[in-house]
């Protein structure tokens, strides 16, 4: 299968999915500036309490800026397994470098193994 003839090299994108994500990221101060005031004024505050104890339950620390969870690695620990656990990650493509495009199980041209995938394979 072969690219489109619009297809941008650079960053794997025809021009039209490049403006889409240009407006996408535009728009991205104006997101995060409504979440702000969305947390601030319309969130009930038994609701951020809740929030905020079920995550440190679960060993999360979260980002009310951003809305981000992630580890507090100052109390995680990993939980103990019984049994091996392989990983295995399909290699670099086109449609999975960021800006991400492509994702789930397609197969077009722009989902084949790019050089970086291909090294990956290889290895």
């Amino acid at each position: 299968m072969s690219p489109p003839a619009n297809y941008v090299p650079k960053t794997g994108m025809t021009p039209e999915v490049q403006r889409i994500y240009d407006e996408i990221a535009s728009k991205k101060q104006q997101q995060r500036e409504n979440f702000k005031k969305w947390l601030e004024k319309e969130m009930p505050a038994e609701f951020t309490a809740k929030i905020k104890q079920q995550c440190a339950e679960l060993g999360f620390k979260i980002d009310w800026e951003t809305g981000r969870l992630a580890y507090d690695y100052s109390t995680f620990k990993p939980v103990p397994i019984s049994y091996e656990l392989c990983y295995v990650r399909h290699g670099k493509t086109i449609g999975n470098t960021e800006p991400r495009v492509y994702q789930g199980q397609v197969d077009y041209w722009d989902n084949q193994l790019n050089e970086t995938g291909l090294a990956q394979a290889e290895t």
